[in-house]
């Protein structure tokens, strides 16, 4: 019998139900990236039930949890974003061409024109090109950092102030914060990808849904003289003992690049989560291989390249 995607309900589901989902993704993790941190159990679930108010997801299972798709998309978008994982000892029976159908059929129902997922291994080259997408231009480079930093503290940039807060932006910041956040743009990303739009409501709807997964955002800045935001960096940590951090943006407002802005702010951000959560000893980054100038902000900071993955564009 043909697998079959059958959608899932994360509110409706226990935990068992979830933390299976894990299992399927932390199988496929060590066969391609085996030293790269990924959420555990709890911090799964926790995302899979929780949802950010700007944004709408959809989820999907084939069999007894062989596999498992996600789809999300943020308002205002025409991009639909895809996870999927097939276990390793369910591949070559249907359930990845299942799974892939269920999430295209939904970004199509919402108007989007791209589906955008990324791979790693040599296989899933031959997947992509079987449902008919394509290699986007975007291949990005994750590393991972061991903390404490092993490198000497990097300099005060003259002319700005360096300042960190824990979960919630300062209201006063808040505008100036939500502005800079849209430097993202500016990073090397495919033309089928959107752009970001952040507003100070977005802003806070992301630091709601942190905090209703039991995740910390530790977040560094820089100021200019006007206590403006200009660059900014984030890194999000589960409260559990011994979780991963992951990187969230870095970037640097135009007007304010080749200062050194980003590694000055970057390892800020890394020595006060060293200091405040000395349990964090690993934090997971990434970044498109063209990506020059952050490429060496990391490489400086000591992360270690461990996989390069490829985006996948199904156009709809």
């Amino acid at each position: 019998m043909e697998p079959r995607a059958v959608p899932l309900y994360p509110a409706e589901c226990g935990d068992e139900l979830l933390y299976r989902i894990w299992d399927v993704q932390y199988a496929c993790q060590q066969l391609v990236a085996p030293d790269e941190p990924i959420p555990d159990r709890v911090e799964t679930a926790a995302y899979l039930r929780s949802n950010p108010a700007s944004e709408r997801r959809w989820y999907w299972t084939v069999g007894d949890v062989d596999g498992f798709a996600e789809v999300s998309v943020t308002d205002g978008q025409s991009t639909a974003w895809l996870d999927l994982y097939v276990a390793p000892d369910a591949r070559r029976r249907g359930a990845g061409r299942a799974l892939l159908e269920a999430a295209a059929a939904r970004a199509k129902e919402q108007g989007c024109k791209h589906l955008i997922g990324e791979y790693v291994e040599p296989g899933a080259a031959g997947f992509v090109r079987a449902v008919g997408a394509r290699e986007g231009t975007d291949r990005l480079r994750y590393s991972v950092l061991r903390l404490p930093l092993r490198t000497g503290p990097v300099p005060d940039v003259p002319g700005y102030e360096r300042v960190s807060w824990t979960g919630s932006a300062p209201e006063e910041l808040l505008a100036s914060y939500a502005q800079a956040r849209n430097a993202i743009n500016d990073a090397p990303h495919d033309d089928a990808v959107d752009e970001e739009r952040y507003t100070p409501e977005r802003v806070r709807d992301l630091e709601a849904d942190a905090a209703r997964r039991d995740r910390t955002g530790y977040v560094t800045v820089a100021l200019d003289p006007t206590r403006t935001v200009v660059a900014y960096t984030e890194v999000q940590v589960a409260r559990t003992a011994g979780a991963s951090g992951f990187t969230g943006d870095t970037a640097v407002v135009a007007a304010h690049r080749r200062r050194g802005l980003a590694l000055w702010i970057k390892d800020g951000c890394l020595r006060r989560l060293a200091a405040q959560r000395p349990d964090v000893t690993r934090v997971l980054t990434e970044n498109d291989v063209t990506n020059a100038p952050m490429l060496a902000v990391n490489d400086r900071l000591g992360f270690v390249p461990s996989s390069v993955r490829t985006e996948a564009i199904l156009d709809l």
